[in-house]
């Protein structure tokens, strides 16, 4: 009997610390780039030596991550495993590899992005060593329409699907009446072309390119593979050059998937 209780009262135990554990880790993800210990236990309400005590636990096994200019952040290892579990883990298998790939010869910052309750959120990013672009983060979601993979992965939707994205997006402020015959046309575009280039669309001194990826079963639009890079990069050759990678990793990716 005596042994039974004791054995409740440690389950107890674990059962609070793993909620204070997930109620600091919220916090972490919710002030990104702008905490510290004193932040998160301001928001949490938990005692600061156990705060500090969760942050330094969470560091050591990779959970977080720490950057003295920018405080504590969700790991990349965290977010990938979390996004893993809502994703084609097969799909990620295959995509990680490849988007590393084209991060390693072009130096720039490589994304995936998926289509999601009509938004579009990256799960796997990988940041280039010459320019670092550091507007999207794993798990962000964006909207569809707007920027190189809003636009391929509005492109891939059936005539159904992209009435119900128009509707979501006027709805959210993403379409007005001035722009949405622009947006239309950028959509189409895409299409006939097979890729999308954003030129300071959605952020300042910043383009991408994007390609889509395809299933080499179903021939669906599995998701957008794209290069981010600064705007003084840009030329017609570094674009022809940067469609090419990205198509023939796409490429790689559909027959990769049907093995």
């Amino acid at each position: 009997m005596v042994g039974a209780c004791a054995n409740i009262n440690f389950l107890e135990q674990v059962v609070v610390m793993t909620e204070k554990i997930f109620t600091v880790l919220e916090a972490v993800g919710k002030t990104k780039g702008t905490n510290s210990v004193s932040v998160i236990q301001k928001l949490t309400g938990l005692p600061r030596s156990t705060v500090h005590r969760i942050l330094q636990s969470m560091e050591k096994s990779g959970m977080i991550v720490y950057r003295q200019d920018k405080g504590y952040s969700i790991s990349q290892k965290l977010q990938l495993l979390c996004l893993s579990s809502n994703q084609n883990t097969d799909f990620l298998e295959v995509m990680i590899p490849l988007v590393k790939e084209i991060a390693e010869k072009t130096q720039e910052t490589v994304s995936v992005n998926v289509l999601e309750n009509m938004e579009r959120i990256c799960i796997y990013r990988v940041e280039g060593r010459k320019r670092a672009i550091n507007n999207v983060h794993m798990g962000e979601r964006g909207p569809l329409f707007s920027g190189s993979t809003g636009r391929v992965l509005t492109a891939s939707l059936s005539p159904l699907k992209f009435e119900k994205a128009l509707i979501y997006g006027e709805e959210n402020g993403i379409i007005t009446a001035a722009n949405k015959k622009e947006v239309i046309a950028k959509v189409e575009t895409c299409r006939q072309d097979g890729y999308a280039v954003s030129m300071e669309e959605r952020y300042e001194g910043c383009w991408s390119i994007a390609v889509p990826i395809v299933s080499g079963i179903t021939r669906e639009t599995l998701g957008a593979l794209s290069v981010n890079s600064v705007i003084s990069s840009y030329s017609e050759d570094v674009k022809d050059m940067y469609i090419k990678m990205l198509r023939e990793a796409s490429q790689k990716a559909g027959l990769e998937l049907l093995r």
